[in-house]
């Protein structure tokens, strides 16, 4: 797997194997990171349930100011350090400064407040777990301040009507389009006053 544009295009990805993670696929993210074309460079990204932490080094690639990384699992975590080491030593080379780019082994379900203050939020929970986190985030972008302008969330397309329930809590001034890519499903919120 590689990085498919932007200053680190082609370098070689880490990603594990297994059915623990499923890196979300090369056309996937080449579309996903051109719908976000507008948001990305200069922005804060999050990256949540990271895996190999493939769509922030897309972001990081493509101009993110900073990406945060938030994942739990050991060999995950691992992937990503060595996908940071990699785009570190490759921004040396281009002779540009150290990116910014975290990893936080923080659970995403338990820490809204820390990851809803960044601008762009990609979520890729667990797809037995895509329902809840989307009820959870509705219930939270209701009750509590945030400062997230775009939020995208990868589910499978087979759960797309309980997704598209959840959704109906969405608060106002918020934007929903659905996208699908192949095999992967994706929800994009956008404030009103970003479009």
């Amino acid at each position: 797997m590689k990085i498919i544009g932007g200053l680190l295009k082609g370098h070689p990805l880490t990603v594990l194997g297994g059915e623990e993670t499923r890196p979300t696929s090369a056309k996937a993210r080449d579309a996903l990171m051109q719908v976000l074309n507008t948001v990305v460079p200069e922005s804060s990204f999050v990256d949540l349930f990271a895996g190999s932490g493939a769509v922030g080094m897309e972001a990081l690639s493509r101009g993110a100011s900073e990406v945060i990384f938030y994942e739990l699992d050991k060999g995950a975590s691992k992937a990503i350090k060595q996908n940071m080491d990699m785009a570190i030593r490759s921004f040396a080379k281009q002779g540009l400064p150290k990116p910014s780019c975290i990893l936080r082994p923080v659970d995403a379900f338990k820490s809204f407040e820390g990851w809803s203050k960044y601008e762009v939020v990609f979520a890729d929970p667990p797809y037995e777990s895509s329902e809840l986190f989307t009820s959870q985030l509705m219930k939270n972008l209701r009750l509590k301040p945030a400062q997230m302008q775009t939020i995208v969330c990868e589910y499978d397309q087979r759960d797309h009507d309980k997704i598209e329930n959840s959704l109906r809590l969405c608060p106002d001034g918020w934007n929903l389009k659905f996208r699908s890519y192949g095999r992967n499903s994706f929800y994009f919120l956008q404030r009103e006053d970003q479009q």
